[in-house]
């Protein structure tokens, strides 16, 4: 089977540089390395009697509703997945064999994941440009805000092609994975027609990856299909739990969007400053190039620093924010380092 590289790898990256300095700092995600307290935020009790019963109705509607009222949307709109991933991985099953058309360079997931269901797919630049190129009545995956580079399509703009598009019979699948940053932005915003299928993520503003809870934002029908072909219990109680909580923290929410966006500050200008040219970002990471990057991610790695590298663009890095003042400090010092 063919590898497939992700950052937060860091089995991967010890094995491959068992002599570099610890502990390591993992910058090498777009995930919130102050995620959401929820051991403070819930009981003891609560936290137990989650983690020892099965999911019932009755969770799994009260985290819609609090979910739909953090999107801004009805509740029938939503259905869970196991994480983005999971759902991202069904979607392709659930179309006929079709050409699909990727903006990229972009997540690989998306380009897998329609391959391996029989679909063909073309990829083609990420502007906006591409978009009048594509034929009708296929499909379209775009990921806004882009992961790597934080590259997006004017949200009135991608709204108004999304009427025209599935207008002819054309599907829009969108990953706003990390559009937790940038609400104001995201399609669910809009009155948005059946063909066009919105995916939000837990994981990476609220830093909740490890918990596996995916949405996806359809028409109420898709909905009730999608949860029709679910796994029996396929989000956990605790899960539930947990993001009914988060979702609701509207002053967690609040203060998480000031510091995300002071710190990311910090590290562009912290990289611009050592040389590197900033291609683009968000509030949980930036994407940098310059003139030596495969000699700093070395120098990094074996500093154990882990950063994000691409094989289909080894002049280019990835950062994540750093946890904690003292990973700062040693990123800082490695990057005045004269022999770079």
């Amino acid at each position: 089977m063919t590898p497939r590289f992700h950052g937060g790898d860091l089995h991967r990256i010890k094995q491959t540089y068992p002599d570099a300095h610890t502990p390591w700092v993992d910058l090498s995600t777009g995930i919130n390395p102050w995620g959401y307290p929820w051991m403070e935020k819930l009981s003891s009790e609560r936290l137990y009697q989650a983690g020892n019963r099965l999911p019932g109705d009755n969770d799994y509607e009260r985290c819609r509703q609090a979910y739909a009222r953090y999107l801004n949307c009805t509740a029938e709109k939503l259905v869970f997945g196991p994480g983005s991933q999971a759902l991202l991985e069904k979607l392709p099953a659930l179309f006929p064999h079709s050409d699909v058309y990727v903006l990229g360079p972009t997540y690989q997931e998306h380009g897998h994941s329609w391959d391996r269901m029989g679909h063909t797919v073309h990829f083609l630049p990420y502007t906006a440009e591409s978009l009048s190129m594509i034929p009708a009545g296929k499909i379209i995956q775009i990921t806004t805000p882009n992961n790597p580079d934080g590259a997006t399509i004017e949200p009135a703009q991608l709204y108004a092609f999304a009427l025209s598009y599935t207008a002819k019979n054309g599907i829009l699948v969108i990953d706003e994975a990390f559009m937790d940053l940038t609400p104001e932005n995201s399609l669910i915003n809009y009155d948005l027609p059946d063909g066009v299928f919105v995916l939000r993520s837990l994981g990476k503003f609220f830093g909740l990856a490890g918990l596996r809870l995916g949405v996806l934002h359809a028409s109420p029908g898709f909905c009730q299909r999608m949860i029709s072909l679910s796994a029996l219990w396929n989000i956990s109680t605790l899960t539930l739990e947990i993001a009914t909580t988060a979702v609701a923290d509207t002053a967690w929410i609040t203060t998480t969007h000031k510091t995300l966006a002071r710190q990311m500050d910090r590290l562009c200008d912290l990289l611009k400053g050592s040389g590197y040219r900033l291609v683009g970002r968000t509030d949980l990471y930036c994407f940098i190039t310059g003139d030596n990057i495969p000699e700093l991610f070395y120098h990094l790695a074996q500093a154990g620093i882990y950063t994000r590298r691409f094989h289909d663009r080894p002049d280019h890095l990835r950062f994540g924010l750093a946890p904690t003042e003292t990973a700062f400090d040693r990123l800082n010092t490695l990057l005045q380092d004269p022999l770079l």
